[in-house]
């Protein structure tokens, strides 16, 4: 099993990371730094249902990143198209009722708040690895 981690903090990410491993230590992280990156990694991620084993079985995306935003990400999967072959979670800092507002227009999966806190980040983590059967 594999998540997709966007997310250009490097503290951020170390600290979804050890949140993911202490959950299920059996999945793997892939970490972009970017937008630019998650759009990459999204045109080549195979969307055939014979390939489920290749496939990541989740993105956590940040909203606030370099060269492409989160948005962008979104806006330019719903306006090109590009196959959505995971669901996609927003993980971001942003408890902005317009951020969340303009992340939910493009149908993602759930957006979560960044807790400061690493107790409550696992626990956040935990409860969104086991509605995605990731436990």
């Amino acid at each position: 099993m594999k998540i997709v981690l966007v997310e250009d903090n490097d503290a951020h990410a170390m600290l979804v990371e050890r949140c993911i491993e202490c959950v299920n230590p059996r999945v793997d992280v892939l970490r972009l730094r970017d937008g630019e990156g998650a759009l990459d990694f999204l045109a080549s991620c195979p969307s055939d249902d014979d390939v489920v084993d290749s496939k990541p079985a989740l993105m956590l995306l940040d909203l606030r990143l370099p060269r492409v935003s989160g948005l962008e990400v979104l806006r330019e999967l719903h306006s090109t198209g590009l196959p959505r072959s995971m669901p996609i979670v927003v993980l971001s800092s942003s408890d902005s009722t317009n951020d969340v507002e303009q992340a939910n227009e493009f149908n993602i999966d759930g957006y979560l708040v960044k807790p400061y806190e690493f107790g409550e980040l696992q626990q956040s983590i935990r409860a969104l690895m086991e509605r995605f059967e990731l436990v």
